[in-house]
């Protein structure tokens, strides 16, 4: 079962760093803005979401309350970003 998280690992960090690069590159190359709110809903519950855990981790809140308001915040951002490619794209 140990490699078959592996595997699933590697392959996220693949696909989110294409979709990172395809959508600030889209951006850059053509000012497109729905791509860049995807990459950016994906940054925000992936590598943000990781890097506000390790943090919260180091202060004095609880691994419970960690994991909830993160997950949480990361969450609504992440649907707010959508909210605002879905609306952009119409």
């Amino acid at each position: 079962m140990d490699i078959v998280l592996k595997v699933l690992r590697v392959l996220n960090y693949i696909f989110g760093g294409a979709v990172l690069l395809v959508g600030f590159g889209a951006y850059i190359l053509s000012g497109t803005l729905v791509p860049l709110l995807l990459a950016l809903g994906l940054a925000a519950v992936g590598p943000i979401e990781d890097l506000l855990m390790r943090y919260l981790r180091l202060s004095r809140v609880t691994p419970e309350q960690t994991k909830k308001s993160v997950d949480q915040g990361t969450s609504l951002v992440f649907v707010i970003l959508l909210l605002a490619a879905v609306l952009l794209s119409l």
